[in-house]
């Protein structure tokens, strides 16, 4: 049987992998295309009477990093708005606060949080758009930052800063 998986879900998949082998990051949340989130809480933000989803919520040290991931970063613009509105409206004590309510357990409790967006496929209109937060890429084979910010991203993680 052959499973042809989507751009999407090959990113998401690949994300998921490289933070979760990690000993210096913690997978809060991983919500798959798919939505069948067997390996982690599937958390949510509630906001405006709407449950808010975020594809990734990742630990590293004490940010709180909220990813969106897609299949282009061409696609990613209404995601940037979401993640803006999310930590536009909510401290990360108030975030924290609502993924222990849903039973989310923090070793280390986030001071800071940070948001990010993924793709399989770059898009250098997007980058330019949005140098000002960290873009990752992702395929099968590797995570890799798209931009400075997210070399730096990675970089936290390796120890490296």
């Amino acid at each position: 049987m052959r499973i042809d998986l989507t751009k999407e879900a090959i990113a998401s998949a690949a994300l998921y992998d490289y933070f979760s082998s990690s000993p210096d990051s913690v997978v809060h949340s991983w919500h798959p295309p798919d939505s069948k989130a067997y390996f982690t809480r599937l958390l949510y933000i509630p906001h405006d009477g709407k449950r808010y989803h975020v594809d990734l919520i990742v630990q590293i040290g004490k940010t709180l990093y909220l990813i969106e991931v897609k299949d282009c970063l061409e696609n990613s613009y209404d995601d940037v708005a979401k993640l803006r509105q999310i930590t536009g409206s909510f401290s990360t004590g108030e975030l924290v606060w609502q993924f222990q309510r849903q039973g989310e357990a923090f070793s280390v409790i986030p001071c800071k949080t940070g948001i990010a967006i993924a793709a399989k496929d770059s898009d250098e209109v997007f980058l330019a758009a949005n140098s000002d937060i960290p873009v990752l890429l992702a395929n099968g084979e590797a995570v890799r930052g798209a931009n400075d910010l997210g070399d730096d991203l990675l970089a936290r993680l390796a120890g490296a800063l």
